[in-house]
């Protein structure tokens, strides 16, 4: 061991904590909030714009795989197992419970509060080649479950693994401000429900799956 990886490995792990939120989420938090603040600015993306969001995830996720080896970690700590056909089945089972629990989710609120809505995010008339939409939800699905879910889960050392639930799903709530104010019916749920499955399972296919699924879907519905 060099004596960079023993200074790194003493760093408390607040501090690895921090180092990982700032530069895997610390862009995107900062865009949503921006979003979230400004309603009038247009929200319609290019082909481009998604092609950017990807390589930003790969070089930012690059760092931050480099500085969690420093540390220690392994894949296997972060629930990357043997593949398995209980991956495409629980990976299945999320996809249905986040979508029907969406519907659900949306109309009560929509009951409660009409005037809330999701902002129209929607794809130019461009579209989207079907390689980037796949490519994209396959590259975005590892970013968010990997660092959002699998590491603050893996990663969290107080007494209450709730604690460490309710904060992953506070963080996948923060990049997703732009959606409007129904994102909080909408994302907190299901991220509670994701890292719930990963603390229980601490396996992350099914995770990245779902997601994966997820977003080729919503990119498919706004026009890709």
């Amino acid at each position: 061991m060099n004596r960079e990886q023993s200074f790194l490995r003493r760093l408390p792990t607040w501090v690895e904590m921090m180092v990982v939120i700032a530069i895997a989420f610390g862009p995107f938090v900062y865009a949503s909030l921006y979003y979230a603040m400004h309603p009038d600015v247009a929200t319609v993306s290019s082909a481009g714009d998604f092609r950017w969001m990807m390589v930003s995830e790969v070089v930012q996720g690059t760092l931050v795989a480099a500085f969690l080896w420093a540390r220690g970690w392994t894949t296997a700590a972060l629930g990357f197992t043997k593949p398995s056909w209980k991956d495409l089945r629980h990976g299945a089972a999320l996809v249905g419970v986040v979508i029907a629990g969406s519907w659900i989710t949306y109309y009560i609120a929509l009951a409660i509060r009409p005037e809330l809505q999701v902002a129209n995010v929607a794809i130019d008339e461009g579209g989207m080649p079907p390689a980037l939409v796949l490519a994209f939800s396959i590259v975005n699905a590892t970013y968010e479950e990997l660092f959002v879910c699998a590491y603050i889960v893996a990663a969290w050392r107080g007494p209450d693994s709730w604690n460490a639930l309710a904060f992953s799903s506070i963080l996948r709530l923060s990049y997703h401000l732009y959606q409007g104010a129904i994102a909080i019916a909408l994302i907190f749920p299901f991220g509670v429900m994701f890292a719930w499955y990963f603390a229980r399972q601490r396996r992350i296919l099914p995770l990245i799956i779902a997601h994966g699924v997820i977003d080729v879907l919503g990119l498919l519905q706004s026009g890709a």
